[in-house]
């Protein structure tokens, strides 16, 4: 008997290296799908973000004008406006300054009572400001407490954010004056921040950026520059000098907080804290001096943008949420 044997070709499958080019190809696919998505997911919430920001600003600045005040509500509840759940809204004690702030993930956009188009970023906190000059192309006091600055021979330049007029340069031979009248005076709680471009350090001395007070002991409240660079708060022989060096040429943020003994220099979002010596007495004065030391000394050399004063000590947070929205 014959067995015939029928022996067909053999189908073969997918290898290794092709299974590995398919699972390499999907992915780069559902990888573009992806960043294409986040890209329309975050254009949608920044379109949210703007149009409710823009509405509730609309609202509040009509309720001012109908109250014939003057002033924006103390909260949304008190102008019966609905709280939406991603904006908050702060106002100055004054009542003549807001912030409202919307987010939605990483999406920020912002307005006030001086920048009423929604921008991207963040304004930080209204909450106690009792002095903010943004230098948008004028020396007024945007936290409502009044303390209009009054120019001594500076120059409009581009500011931190790049606007045309949105900072001031300091030559090194001028400074501005403006009330101290609402400033924390004594040992009381504060926070004092400012954008600055330094050209030069001083020779000698200090490049102050804002100060208040007195040259009486322990009298003054300053802000200002080693000559190294080093950012430090001054409270006439009783100083903090920071390990921290603003370069020069560049725009950083900087500042201090100060509660009693308790004093921190900011440096870009950073902090350094230290005690002081002695317990703060800042006196009670009449001018407040940006770009100089009280009494008009140790001037600074470059650019200032968007100063801010506060009564309270800012958090980390806070201080970080201004350094990345940058200067209004």
């Amino acid at each position: 008997m014959i067995v015939l044997m029928y022996v067909g070709k053999l189908k073969q499958g997918f290898t290794i290296v092709e299974l590995l080019i398919v699972v390499v190809v999907i992915a780069i696919l559902a990888s573009i799908t992806i960043v294409s998505y986040n890209g329309i997911t975050q254009r949608a919430k920044a379109a949210a973000l703007q149009s409710g920001v823009g509405q509730l600003t609309r609202r509040l600045e009509s309720d001012k004008i109908a109250s014939q005040s003057d002033t924006y509500p103390v909260s949304l509840a008190a102008a019966n406006i609905s709280q939406p759940s991603n904006i908050t809204y702060s106002v100055s004690a004054s009542g003549q300054a807001f912030c409202i702030a919307g987010k939605d993930g990483s999406v920020l956009y912002y307005t006030t009572n001086t920048q009423q188009q929604p921008t991207a970023g963040s304004c930080g906190t209204a909450d106690g400001l009792v002095g903010w000059w943004q230098f948008n192309g004028d020396t007024v006091d945007a936290s409502g407490s009044g303390s209009t600055a009054n120019l001594g021979g500076q120059t409009l330049v581009a500011g931190q954010n790049g606007k045309d007029n949105g900072a001031y340069s300091f030559s090194g031979s001028t400074n501005m004056t403006a009330s101290a009248a609402p400033l924390p005076t004594g040992s009381s709680a504060r926070t004092v921040l400012a954008w600055v471009y330094p050209t030069s350090y001083p020779g000698s001395g200090w490049s102050m950026v804002h100060s208040y007070g007195s040259t009486a002991a322990r009298g003054a409240s300053s802000l200002s520059l080693s000559t190294s660079g080093k950012v430090t708060f001054n409270g006439q022989s009783n100083d903090f000098i920071s390990d921290i060096t603003a370069g020069l040429n560049a725009w950083h943020l900087v500042g201090y907080t100060l509660n009693n003994t308790q004093v921190s220099v900011i440096y870009d979002g950073n902090t350094q804290t230290s005690t002081l010596p002695n317990s703060p007495a800042t006196a009670v004065s009449t001018n407040a001096f940006i770009g100089a030391y009280v009494g008009a000394t140790n001037k600074f050399r470059g650019n200032i943008d968007d100063l801010r004063v506060y009564n309270r000590v800012l958090t980390n947070d806070e201080i970080q949420t201004i350094y990345d929205g940058g200067a209004v």
